[in-house]
């Protein structure tokens, strides 16, 4: 297998991607660790952490099957335009 320049610049801008989006992460999650403890009564951080944590999970989901179906209807029409511009 032999990786063109341009795909390892492709896995170079993803991995520097992801880095920047595991910081802003880390940050998010602070911000909701403290807005659980401000707003939640105590003794109740535990059940809080956890709805929070199901509907943050319900919403990854949800953006991850948007982001491939789109992908596959973006693939779709390429094709299209492609076969259009051979004809």
């Amino acid at each position: 297998m032999t990786l063109s320049n341009q795909n390892i610049r492709f896995r170079i801008e993803q991995a520097v991607i992801y880095g920047f989006t595991l910081v802003v992460a880390f940050f998010w999650k602070d911000v909701i660790e403290e807005f659980i403890e401000v707003i939640v009564p105590p003794g109740e951080e535990l059940f809080a952490k956890f709805i929070t944590a199901i509907l943050a999970t319900i919403l990854v989901i949800v953006m991850i099957y948007i982001i491939l179906r789109t992908e596959k209807q973006a693939d779709k029409m390429l094709k299209q335009i492609k076969k259009t511009q051979e004809e």
